[in-house]
């Protein structure tokens, strides 16, 4: 902002015209596509699976993805799945949901990851029934870990009922110091 008015001096810009220069700039960046468009030029660029799901006015509700060999490594050990998400701390305020898988030799891969609009029933099914369509109809995991969010409990019910559900330890932990 100080290196503008040493440049133009005829210019008097506020933070706002920066703003606009730089969106500006990223749009021409990708070609005029919008939020969703620039959010999945990547994946389709990078061998990546990816579901979108929108409302009635286009607006991006959920986005799940996963690249190509990730869904061949979950496809061999779907056993021991882990699920988690943050709370809207990205620039369009929706909920970042990671899901890891545990190979026998107990190494950590990450299956996928899922932007979502809220953290509902409604939005862990359809997570979860993407979920069940890369692991395959005939398989289904032994054991899922998450949290003790009640939407996403629900949702495992209906989608994955023999699946175990078993919770973090360190937030069992979390809720016994809370206890004392």
């Amino acid at each position: 902002m100080s290196t503008i008015p040493e440049q133009f001096p005829d210019d008097h810009p506020n933070i706002r015209h920066i703003y606009n220069c730089h969106n500006d700039f990223r749009m021409e960046m990708f070609e005029g596509r919008g939020v969703v468009q620039q959010f999945l030029h990547l994946p389709r660029e990078s061998k990546y699976i990816y579901w979108v799901m929108t409302d009635d006015l286009d607006v991006l509700q959920h986005a799940f993805m996963v690249h190509l060999i990730t869904v061949n490594i979950l496809r061999t050990y779907p056993h021991v799945i882990c699920m988690d998400s943050t709370y809207k701390t990205n620039r369009y305020g929706m909920s970042f949901f990671e899901i890891v898988g545990v190979t026998p030799t107990n190494q950590n891969f990450l299956v996928g990851y899922v932007f979502m609009r809220g953290e509902c029933t409604d939005s862990y099914r359809w997570v979860l029934q993407r979920l069940r369509e890369l692991i395959g109809f005939d398989k289904e995991p032994s054991v899922f870990l998450s949290d003790r969010e009640l939407g996403l409990c629900a949702a495992l019910r209906e989608v994955l009922p023999r699946t175990s559900h078993l919770l973090y330890r360190w937030h069992i932990n979390k809720n016994m110091w809370r206890l004392r």
